[in-house]
């Protein structure tokens, strides 16, 4: 009679998640500015009147939308000119928005 053993399945039951190299120079980007466009939206979105926010969160997501564009597959140096352009506008948000709080 042949005894079996099963391996400790208690010793290690957690996974880390492998991401393949190849997505990374456009899956992370893209979270960034998804999550990015999603803050700025919410916060661009709450004063002044109904209208003006209502304005304000389309031509946030219009820009984020263009951005997830820029870095799909798209070459280098598009992404690149992409990042920049976002970077700035980012800056001069965040100075505006950071200043007065």
């Amino acid at each position: 009679m042949a005894v079996t053993t099963r391996p400790d399945q208690s010793a290690s039951t957690t996974r880390l998640v492998h991401i393949p190299p190849q997505l990374l120079p456009t899956r992370l980007p893209a979270l960034a500015i998804l999550v990015a466009g999603v803050a700025v939206a919410f916060l661009v979105g709450r004063d002044g009147s109904s209208i003006w926010q209502a304005g304000r969160v389309v031509a946030t997501a219009v820009i984020a939308a263009a951005a997830l564009h820029g870095v799909g597959w798209q070459p280098r140096w598009v992404r690149g000119l992409v990042a920049f352009s976002v970077g700035v506008v980012a800056t001069a948000m965040g100075v505006g928005i950071g200043l007065p709080h």
